[in-house]
């Protein structure tokens, strides 16, 4: 290893935690300071000078991740977008550069057939360079220097000891044995995936970076064996990583660059031969160091390095972690509860000086309790949780209804509950129904009962609300973002699935099938485990298959939640350490399984009597006659999306509605797109926009194309054709062009597909959800096929919004159609109506021929919807700029007048 970080120097394994977080966090984003742009220099960066910006932005970051639970959550979030920011506008200088170096190098000793394409990549190339001095010269515009700064100042000053701390002085050791397992938790699950997958590999690669800057972070609290011999192997493997990924970054390009050549006159021919030459060539050296590199994982045997480095960093010290927790915990355990519940909760509490919130979970099988205190930062301390199996669903398939009796047990539960929840203080108490009160027949008479019996009134929620509020508590207690996961609550009544890619929901199931449910569909306890098992499982898939289909993308985590989920983990642990103690939150939350182990467990309770089943440890009794169907229910959707692993949630829906509730109680902390203004709608689009990693550049400029065509169009068409496009309807196509490519954050390919369910799914405000419907539809269609009434998410708008969609996306795809390049070209446009045609004058200062090209391929939606033909002439700038411009602006985000 090189030597370790400066700011290390002095310090050692017991050096206070909170002082390493100070000094470390000052010395990496003081290194950012130093080589962010001034203003006076602008976007005149050199290569080595761009290398430094993105290094440093990305050592602060991955030192800012190390040290997360001892920064406020406000200021390293701000923090956090601060360095992307910059790391981001710095990317298109840097590529350009390393693409350069390849291409230069590949010249030297080039065959003949390849030197064409590599001259015509050197010209891109240095055409790309120059046009990244824009975007850094934007940069430093901005002044990244000085709000660093001001964040360092925020961020020193919000250090404090991490809240699994417990009132102990934790020291950098601790500090690097929870960060030190984290990370290569990550690397190992990674490098379980499918390494002949090139996605994977380079996932791998990321995970293998970040360990290996937590290494260096936490340097002066490892054993000198770390570095003499673990630590250059972990180089080892991220150069040999970095290697594949530039000849893979290299393929793409020219494969890129050969397909924009397809669309080239006559005269590019023979480049486009050479540039086909040498993506074979290209591709073939990728797939080749690919393979190489997973033949070289396997027999260094990558894995057991990674088991090495565990036990040498974490195995041989007193952990922080629980004893009695599972080997590999991906959160920490909430507080300890102050006490258990009793008669007045209130006698065991001082006056509380933050609110205090309760939240009531009504399902089919259980009815669960949680009481809170909320921390100022849009989260809770748990003071007191309940649960009580009433079985308000029991008997419910059969008839519809709610049996009185299971009306009686649930009605007295709540009551008690309320009680509780007063004793405490609770200043606002929300209770929700889930499945059964949706589907029950006499829901109307259980909810006037609860009402005069317990005095509360009772919110019966739609399943995608009741996945929503899974997602957000699972989102509070892992990490969701660096891996595509599968957030999956199994209840009683219904299961839901929520598919999330970089922390963003792409799509939500809502099933109506749950353990109860499954479990009298199929004759009871006795039967559905046995004789009629194999009948059970086949019906569940052909369920699970018609409801999901094919998923958008293969999940590689699946977080579980509910009381099937919790017991799995505590009948797998009391299988293998018969001496844990099962129930306490720290046990499940984190605990880990495989399919196998899902497996093994379905078969070891199949092979058992009902009266064997209720002896299990770690198996509540009254759980014992559903939990074959609940087992089931999870190995089929783990097939069904096809998932290797679970990670145990003991939260749900109620500490999502927790969540919700402190978040109402204090807007600032809101998520991004929930904070908007209701008089500035784009201000929601925008957050969103960039919670997706979106091409700004690109979106904001086909958007202000979009809104320079609608409003011209506004003003010449006859005033029949003219009264579909009022203000809501430039509104709507406003926030569509800024939004039509965030599906790219799931995968290039059906990214406008992606882009309508995360639209969907975002909780954008100040729009209401019929005008989410009709922005996610019209970026849906974008590109790709017409509005078809074959197509679900369009037959279900209204006539009036399916005509509004077709003609906003008729706009849409000739305003993406002139950036085709995404080169910002064509800078403005001038419309004249003709009786059978509309002529777009262009305003670009080079040849826009290309992006006209893209204009004319998706104008025949504009054609029908219009009845015009665009025609497209570039008569140069100047000719543009000496048309008036229309009275109302296209700039995004400008008013209309």
């Amino acid at each position: 290893m090189k030597k370790p970080p400066d700011w290390t120097e002095g310090m050692h394994a017991e050096t206070p935690l909170t002082e390493t977080v100070r000094v470390g966090l000052d010395a990496r984003l003081d290194r950012v300071v130093e080589m962010a742009p001034t203003r006076d220099e602008g976007g005149d960066l050199d290569v080595r000078r761009v290398h430094q910006l993105r290094v440093s932005t990305r050592r602060a970051a991955a030192t800012l991740r190390a040290f997360k639970a001892c920064v406020k959550k406000g200021v390293r979030k701000d923090l956090e977008e601060a360095l992307r920011e910059i790391r981001r506008a710095a990317g298109p200088a840097r590529e350009a550069d390393v693409h350069a170096e390849w291409v230069a190098a590949l010249r030297e000793g080039a065959a003949k057939e390849h030197a064409p394409a590599l001259a015509w990549l050197a010209q891109q190339l240095d055409a790309e360079r120059e046009s990244s001095r824009e975007v850094l010269a934007a940069l430093a515009e901005d002044d990244p220097r000085a709000r660093l700064k001001k964040l360092r100042k925020r961020a020193l000053g919000a250090i404090r000891e991490p809240s699994w701390a417990e009132g102990e002085r934790v020291t950098l050791l601790d500090g690097a044995n929870r960060a030190l397992l984290r990370a290569v938790d990550a690397a190992r699950d990674a490098s379980e995936q499918d390494l002949s997958v090139l996605d994977n590999l380079h996932e791998l690669r990321i995970r293998m970076k970040r360990l290996r800057y937590a290494l260096e972070t936490f340097a002066p609290a490892l054993p000198e064996r770390v570095f003499d011999e673990l630590y250059p192997r972990v180089e080892e493997i991220q150069e040999a990583l970095g290697a594949l990924n530039d000849a893979y970054e290299l393929a793409g390009r020219v494969e890129r660059s050969a397909e924009a050549l397809e669309r080239a006159d006559d005269e590019a021919q023979a480049t486009l031969t050479s540039m086909r030459a040498l993506h074979d060539h290209c591709a073939q050296e990728r797939d080749q160091r690919a393979s190489e590199f997973v033949e070289w994982w396997r027999s260094r045997n990558g894995v057991a390095l990674l088991d090495d480095l565990e036990r040498t960093v974490v195995g041989p010290r007193e952990s922080p972690v629980d004893d009695a927790a599972p080997p590999r915990p991906a959160a920490p355990a909430p507080e300890p509860k102050p006490s258990r519940h009793a008669s007045n909760g209130a006698a065991h509490h001082p006056e509380p000086t933050n609110p205090r919130l309760a939240a009531i979970d009504i399902g089919t099988n259980t009815i669960r309790l949680i009481i809170a205190e909320i921390d100022g930062e849009g989260g809770y301390r748990v003071l007191d949780d309940e649960k009580e199996i009433a079985r308000l669903g029991q008997g419910l398939s059969e008839g519809g209804a709610m049996l009185p009796e299971a009306m009686e047990r649930a009605a007295t539960t709540i009551a008690s509950m309320m009680r509780i929840a007063e004793g405490y203080g609770a200043q606002r108490i929300r209770a929700v129904g889930t499945a059964v009160l949706r589907s029950a027949t006499n829901q109307r008479e259980f909810l006037g009962l609860v009402r005069e019996r317990a005095g509360v009134e009772i919110d019966v929620i739609s399943a995608e609300e009741e996945a929503r509020l899974n997602y957000d508590s699972a989102a509070k207690a892992f990490d969701v973002e660096s891996l595509p996961t599968a957030i999956v609550d199994i209840g009683g009544g219904s299961t839901e699935i929520v598919l999330t890619a970089g922390g963003l929901i792409e799509r939500i199931y809502t099933i109506d099938i749950g353990a109860v449910r499954v479990t009298e569909r199929f004759g009871g306890a006795e039967e559905a485990p046995g004789p009629r098992f194999d009948e059970m499982r086949d019906w569940v898939d052909a369920r699970l298959h018609d409801d999901i289909g094919k998923p958008p993308f293969e999940p590689q985590m699946l977080i579980g939640a509910g009381g099937t989920f919790e017991a799995l983990a505590k009948m797998d642990m009391l299988r293998n350490e018969p001496g844990a103690t099962a129930g306490m939150p720290s046990v499940v939350r984190g605990y880990d399984l495989d399919r196998n182990a899902v497996r093994s467990i379905l078969d070891w309770l199949r092979a058992m009597t009902l009266a064997e089943r209720r002896r299990v440890p770690g198996l509540s009794p009254q759980r014992a006659d559903i939990i074959v169907a609940g087992v089931t229910l999870v190995d089929r959707v783990m097939r069904a999306l096809d998932v290797r692993h679970i990670r145990v949630h003991d939260g749900g829906i109620r500490d999502g509605l927790l969540l919700r509730m402190a978040r109402e109680l204090d807007p600032k902390n809101s998520r991004a797109g929930n904070g908007a203004d209701a008089r500035d709608p784009m201000r929601a689009v925008r957050q969103f926009a960039a919670s997706c990693n979106f091409d700004r550049r690109h979106c904001d400029h086909v958007a202000g194309l979009a809104l320079r065509l609608f409003d011209q169009l506004s003003a010449r068409l006859p005033e029949k054709a003219r009264k579909r496009l009022d203000d809501e309807a430039r509104l709507l196509l406003h926030a569509a062009g800024e939004l039509h490519d965030v599906g790219y954050h799931i995968n290039y390919e059906k990214h406008h597909r992606h882009s309508y369910h995360l639209i969907m799914h975002s909780g954008m405000s100040g729009f209401t959800p019929r005008q989410v419907e009709v922005i996610a539809c019209v970026a849906r269609y974008h590109r790709g096929s017409k509005p078809k009434d074959s197509h679900a998410e369009f037959t279900r708008l209204s006539e009036s919004d399916q005509s509004l969609v077709r003609t906003l996306s008729a706009v849409l795809r000739v305003a993406d159609g002139l950036d085709r390049t995404h080169m910002q070209n064509v800078s403005d446009l001038r419309v004249r109506v003709e009786p059978e045609a509309l002529h777009i004058v262009l305003h670009a200062p080079k040849d826009p021929s290309v992006d006209i090209w893209g204009a004319e391929r998706k104008s025949a939606l504009f054609d029908d919807v219009f009845g015009l033909k665009p025609a497209f002439e570039w008569r140069g700038a100047v000719a543009a700029e000496a048309e008036p411009r229309a009275a109302h602006s296209a700039q995004p985000g400008a008013a209309r007048g």
